[in-house]
């Protein structure tokens, strides 16, 4: 298999080509994957809603499709499955009964790594990347490996802080010297909800606004719904919502 996995499903979709996939339930044989390239399928995808699948297994199957060239994809009932399915292999999932935006945006966060979600990754992955760019003296790599070590330091209700608000005036400080406009703005959002989780809702709201605006300046209208909600959240009566924790 090459250094670069390949979506060969996502390539042949991007050129409008008819895509197909074949669903898997009952094998728990990693040949499945052999005998889905072998029939001329694109895709193939484990139904770990309707199925009694283990994630091991799922994991074999998904890797034995990459090697086989084919793209492995997982339908999952619960978001607390994401990350631990395209951590095993998958390189797409299925969302089945997404019935609000709210829960479409839940789905996202929980599969895009920062800044599109905020599906998580061993921090010291990103301290080595914050070394590299320190080295290299890469400093917009430097205020995005700082941000990544912030969200991973502000988890969520119960989660290890640190110094994820000095992480986080780092990056921005940082974002804003080199005008990285949509990295400052996810800063703002950040320590927003950084602010709201430590119960100080006049820096909350102020975070919140402010990245609402950067947001609305950029046209990134997912991003502004995203702060809005936070904002509205922060200031309800019940107090903050707090976004789903980064998985570890």
């Amino acid at each position: 298999m090459s250094e670069t996995v390949r979506n060969s499903l996502k390539e042949r979709l991007a050129r409008g080509e008819v895509a197909s996939s074949m669903t898997v339930r009952l094998s728990r044989s990693v040949e499945i994957a052999q005998v889905a390239a072998t029939a001329g399928f694109d895709s193939l995808y484990v139904d770990l809603e309707h199925a009694s699948l283990s994630l091991e297994t799922t994991s074999q199957i998904c890797c034995a499709a990459l090697t086989c060239g084919i793209a492995p994809l997982v339908r999952v009932a619960q978001v607390e499955l994401i990350q631990r399915v395209l951590d095993g292999g998958a390189l797409g999932i299925i969302a089945p009964d997404v019935r609000n935006a709210s829960q479409a945006r839940e789905i996202v966060r929980a599969a895009k790594y920062p800044p599109q979600g905020e599906r998580g990754f061993a921090s010291v992955i990103a301290q080595h990347a914050l070394d590299l760019a320190r080295a290299h003296k890469e400093r917009s790599h430097e205020a995005y490996a700082l941000r990544l070590l912030a969200e991973i330091g502000a988890p969520g209700p119960g989660g290890p802080r640190g110094e994820a608000e000095a992480l986080y005036a780092q990056a921005l400080g940082l974002a804003e010297d080199l005008s990285m406009r949509p990295l400052a703005a996810r800063c703002h959002l950040g320590l927003g909800r950084l602010h709201a989780r430590l119960g100080r809702p006049a820096l909350a709201a102020a975070s919140l606004v402010t990245a609402e605006d950067a947001f609305s300046a950029l046209g990134m209208s997912y991003w502004v719904a995203e702060a809005r909600a936070e904002r509205e959240a922060a200031a309800s009566p019940g107090g903050p919502s707090p976004s789903p924790p980064a998985a570890r």
